[in-house]
């Protein structure tokens, strides 16, 4: 696990010269920011060096399948009911306070739970799996000669150990370590390049394998950097069974219950295309979308390298009541956003060639689908910067009803554009939705700043 251990003289030169003058939380912030951009570059590299590696091991219908499949399971990362946010802000709280012994009770609790949820989530799918018809998902005449059930049996398994494991990445963050989330999961990206590379070399195309080399890297990674930081750097807060007590699940919980409305509606709005675009138009459309959303999504990736830090800061600047420091940040996140909406015009304008590049063959992409998405990926990132915000400081309220409302709009809306416009038109319904969510929570976003 040596690579997790930063070289102390680049840390040291970093503060020095960058983050010296700075008030403390701003150092943690802007180290963070630092330390994670290179390492989240790479991961970004590797990520877009995997479609094309995995779009040739298979192929675009395969993808296409693969691609629906991981957005399906990936909804039920929010059986974790909250707790993950949750148990994200009552840790920046607790250790702002500096009560080291209820951070401790609420990280013990938060495992146990997610160890039971996730126990019950394996005993259920597999009891159920092999009754269920999953072919039905597709449009396709491939998905008969596919084993989906198998498939998604080697998923869900591998899910329900990151359930529990990417627990390690809301600690990272509620204590300032968002850059070490970022090298665990660089680690997990580089060990399934690596296994892609020899599948490729020895493999004829699977996509049962596919499935297991794209999980299992991820999962042994978690565990080993969930070990090793817990026995290290984060000793002082490590879980034990003495600490589990259940009846500070419901603090969690009752904050984390408002995230977990938040997120399924969340599903709906961000996790639900690549099934709509499936059943409506097939799995290849499925790539076509994908690919084009990776391209833009780059831009996205920034944003949350800069901004990710910021959530436990505004946490942390909350509970202490210093409300100049948070006025001052929200126009330093505001710049960066309109610097990359620029990058993302720019990329719009040469994506014809990026895609070429990058893809190493011609897509069949619909004419003002790069367009869309770039819209989209603008107004998509104006709305995270400040629901990030928002979340930082627990005020849910807004954010429940307008997302409760879009949730309920966004499937049919997506549906009837879908079949009038086809891709396009489904890029178009996400981003009508996108806009007038931006639109609500940046106003909201700006009462509050005005009210402090």
């Amino acid at each position: 696990m040596e690579i997790l251990k930063v070289d102390s003289s680049l840390v040291q030169n970093f503060r020095k010269i960058v983050v010296n003058k700075l008030d403390t939380r701003s150092k943690k912030v802007i180290e963070n920011i630092g330390l994670s951009f290179f390492v989240k570059i790479m991961s970004l590299g590797i990520n877009l060096v995997l479609v094309p590696m995995t779009i040739n091991y298979i192929n675009p219908v395969q993808y296409g399948i693969w691609l629906t499949i991981s957005s399906v399971v990936s909804w039920m990362n929010f059986f974790d009911i909250g707790l993950g946010n949750g148990l994200r802000n009552k840790l920046t709280e607790a250790i702002a306070l500096n009560d080291i012994e209820k951070a401790k009770i609420y990280l013990s609790t938060t495992y146990a739970v997610l160890l039971i949820i996730s126990i019950v989530i394996f005993i259920t799918f597999f009891s159920l799996n092999r009754f269920i018809n999953w072919g039905g998902l597709f449009d396709s005449n491939v998905a008969m000669n596919i084993d989906i059930n198998n498939i998604l049996l080697l998923i869900v398994t591998s899910f329900c150990f990151q359930f529990v494991l990417q627990t390690i990445n809301t600690v990272l963050l509620a204590t300032h370590k968002a850059f070490m989330s970022s090298v665990i999961m660089l680690i997990g990206q580089s060990v399934t390049v690596c296994l892609l590379y020899l599948a490729k070399k020895r493999y004829v195309g699977s996509l049962e394998l596919l499935v297991i080399v794209l999980t299992i890297p991820q999962s042994i990674t978690l565990l080993l950097g969930s070990i090793y930081l817990f026995k290290n750097k984060m000793r002082y807060i490590a879980p034990n069974f003495k600490s589990i007590k259940f009846m500070y699940s419901k603090e969690i919980i009752n904050l984390g219950g408002i995230f977990f409305v938040i997120q399924i509606g969340s599903i709906v709005l961000f996790q639900t295309n690549n099934v709509i675009i499936g059943k409506i138009l097939g799995p290849s459309y499925v790539t076509n979308f994908n690919v084009t959303y990776k391209l833009f999504s780059v831009f996205s990736i920034i944003l949350s390298i800069i901004i990710t830090p910021y959530w436990s800061a505004f946490t942390d600047a909350y509970v202490k009541k210093d409300y100049a420091w948070m006025r001052k940040n929200v126009k330093i996140m505001r710049l960066v956003w309109l610097f990359l909406s620029f990058g993302v015009i720019i990329t719009y304008f040469i994506s014809d060639y990026i895609f070429k590049v990058w893809i190493g063959r011609e897509l069949e992409i619909e004419g003002g689908i790069a367009l869309a998405m770039s819209i989209y990926t603008i107004m998509y990132m104006w709305q995270t910067l400040h629901t990030y915000i928002l979340n930082g400081i627990g005020n849910l309220k807004i954010q429940l009803i307008v997302i409760s409302i879009s949730s309920f709009i966004s499937i049919p809306l997506a549906i009837m554009l879908g079949q009038i416009w086809g891709l396009l038109g489904i890029i178009i319904s996400s981003s009508l939705i996108v806009f007038f969510i931006s639109i609500i929570l940046s106003v909201q976003v700006r009462k509050i700043m005005k009210s402090f």
